[in-house]
């Protein structure tokens, strides 16, 4: 590395899970890199447009056994398990009465047998500070609050970004992990339109950003709020009341519960809501006589057992097609937005991190810290093209999850009645629709991991190995290697076809 060479540059837009993560991957990815060299590799900047790292208000937070694989490799396991809870334990029923449709065991327990880690739950805004309190000092400092990107600009040389208060940052590649309302999704796009001579497009998303237009279609809203556990519910168990319209849901861990409220919107939009107290009050005066768990109302969790503020928001979903442009990548909800219920979007916003940041491990290990353009815009369509493989898959399972307790017509109806309770879906979804996708997760490259369980379903993707460490799979018995069984799948397509097996809108 020559003496005035610049370490490799990269500015992420956006510090919420999604962007602190990535600071954690890219100390990492420094760290490693630098070690094989008398001067740094790499550096990295996260812009973040709020004064704090931390939200005032969250919800729940969704661990995958492949997120846990990659915070292992990070060294943060010790820090996250004492604050997680398992979820082992599921409970459908009627919203309007609390009649109980359903119940499934020990989904937890099949994740860890099957993937080595289980399935965990976190509160959002203690996670949020684990991250950042776990980075190092001289990291922090590289963690700036208060920038709200609003421009960028990219040459052959690099990548400029301007922040709201007049900050300019240079750089060689930006990320945008800036959300819903990306600010750099809407300027790559603007880039892109005017490079490809495209002025209709460029100007069409500038009204769509002047006017706070969202790529993505709000179908449901959801009021949210926390509680402690409320007496006599169990923990560790996930409630879901089934209604026309509108489902409800608790979640107890060990030490609180999350609740939420999912209303069908008369009409989908694409518009920010910005809704009042005046507007939550509203929705529980509406809904407040329906079941959140048997034996509980929604009234009777606001009036006696919530804590907090609550929380109501627009629940989007899509996806983009444009995922990269020269110098600039999109990553988690800045290229698609999914529904809750299956609480897969920040792990797949992880995924999409970890793609990346594998991709510029083996580029800058053999290119030194100036690679070409050329051959970052090759990494990044990589990355496009490997992650949508898997989207139709997430899609579909992230529609299906909400509408088969808010039944939006009468064959959802009729799939929760009459399929769920008698064919035990969750743990053919989690074994031959999620698991295959847990199996091809990658983790990062470079890293070992130190804590992996034995398993029974051997991942495609290991990190840096060491034969002392025991990650072998282990093979289960009575395994199907092929397929599922003729009357698993008979029961399975029947609900499937009930329901309608959709495919996802590409924006």
């Amino acid at each position: 590395m020559a003496e005035d060479q610049k370490p490799f540059h990269i500015i992420v837009a956006g510090g919420g899970l999604v962007g602190l993560s990535a600071a954690h991957i890219f100390q990492s990815l420094a760290a490693t890199l630098s070690a094989s060299s008398s001067r740094p590799v790499v550096r990295f900047t996260v812009l973040e447009a709020h004064p704090s790292v931390t939200p005032y208000i969250g919800s729940l937070l969704l661990f995958y056994p492949s997120t846990f694989r990659v915070y292992d490799q990070l060294g943060l396991l010790s820090a996250l398990r004492p604050l997680v809870d398992e979820t082992n334990f599921y409970v459908n029923f009627r919203a309007e009465d609390g009649s109980v449709l359903c119940r499934e065991t020990g989904l937890a327990d099949m994740a860890e047998r099957r993937h080595g880690h289980g399935f965990r739950v976190v509160h959002r805004p203690v996670f949020v500070e684990c991250l950042y309190e776990n980075l190092s000092q001289e990291s922090k400092s590289s963690v700036l609050l208060g920038k709200r990107v609003v421009g960028a600009q990219v040459d052959d040389e690099g990548v400029k970004v301007t922040c709201q208060d007049g900050t300019v940052v240079e750089g060689d590649i930006l990320i945008g992990a800036d959300g819903v309302r990306s600010r750099v999704r809407s300027a790559m796009q603007q880039l892109k339109a005017k490079a490809e001579e495209d002025p209709e497009a460029a100007a069409e998303e500038a009204e769509r950003a002047k006017n706070d237009k969202s790529p993505y279609l709000a179908s449901f809203r959801m009021l949210f709020g926390n509680a402690p556990i409320p007496p006599g519910l169990p923990n560790e168990t996930n409630f879901e009341g089934a209604h026309p319209g509108i489902s409800t849901q608790i979640l107890t861990g060990t030490k609180q519960a999350w609740w939420a409220v999912y209303e069908q919107l008369e009409t989908p939009t694409r518009d920010r809501a910005r809704y009042t107290e005046d507007d939550k009050q509203k929705l529980v005066e509406k809904w407040g006589h329906l079941h959140m768990t048997p034996g509980y109302t929604l009234n009777d969790i606001i009036s006696k057992h919530n804590r907090g503020p609550l929380g109501l928001i627009n629940l989007e979903e899509g996806l983009v097609d444009t995922w990269t442009w020269d110098r600039i990548v999109l990553v988690g909800d800045a290229v698609r937005k999914v529904e809750p219920h299956a609480g897969l979007g920040f792990n797949q916003g992880l995924t999409d991190i970890v793609t990346i940041a594998n991709k510029l491990h083996g580029l800058l290990k053999s290119s030194g810290p100036a690679p070409s353009a050329d051959d970052l815009r090759r990494i990044f369509e990589e990355y496009q093209g490997e992650r949508l493989e898997v989207m139709p898959t997430i899609d579909r399972v992230c529609r299906r999850r909400a509408r088969q307790v808010a039944w939006p017509h009468w064959g959802f109806r009729v799939y929760a009645t009459w399929v769920l309770p008698y064919v035990p879906l969750a743990r053919l979804g989690l074994k031959y629709v999620m698991g295959p996708v847990i199996k091809k997760t990658p983790v990062l490259e470079w890293l070992e991991e130190q804590n992996l369980p034995a398993h029974e379903i051997e991942y495609e993707h290991q990190g840096l190995q060491d034969s002392k460490l025991s990650t072998q799979a282990v093979v289960g018995k009575g395994e199907h290697k092929y397929g599922l069984p003729l009357v698993t799948a008979a029961g399975l397509l029947a609900g499937l076809a009930v329901v309608g097996w959709r495919y996802y809108p590409r924006i």
